[in-house]
Parts: structure tokens; sequence; C-alpha cells
């Protein structure tokens, strides 16, 4: 895959940046009461590469009880 094509995007986006925000900051502030439901998603989003550091092993766990045939042979 080639980068230079994605490098323009990065570009493009740092453009924008400082064209929306001059200054560097937000002109606005965002609310920071979050509604009932939201809980449990902003508290998996704030623990997010813990899960996803737990969840790779667990994974690789159930496909070698699960599936045994499945697995690569390195192990």
């Amino acid at each position: 895959m080639p980068l230079l094509p994605w490098f323009g995007l990065v570009l493009i986006g740092m453009a924008c940046g400082s064209l929306f925000y001059p200054d560097g900051s937000r002109g606005f502030s965002l609310r920071t009461a979050e509604p009932a439901f939201a809980r449990p998603f902003s508290i998996l989003g704030r623990h997010s590469l813990f899960i996803y550091f737990l969840h790779q092993p667990l994974i690789l766990l159930l496909i070698a009880v699960f599936a045994p045939a499945a697995m690569p042979v390195f192990w």
C-alpha cells in the first residue's frame, strides 16, 4: 500500500485543522454530562486498550479449545 496518497490526506487534515481552529482550540465547549444509557460505552472507550489486549489471548484460547485444527503449527 503506497504511503504517498495517504500522506496527502494527512496534509489535507492538517490544513482543515488550521483553517477551522486557527488558535489551536475549539470555539465551543462539549457537554460533559452523558446520558445514562451511554455510561457503559464510555467505560469501554476509556479502557479500550486494556480490552483489546485482554480479548486477543481469550480468542486464541477459545480457538485452541474448540477448534484445535484451526490453530497454527507454531504453538
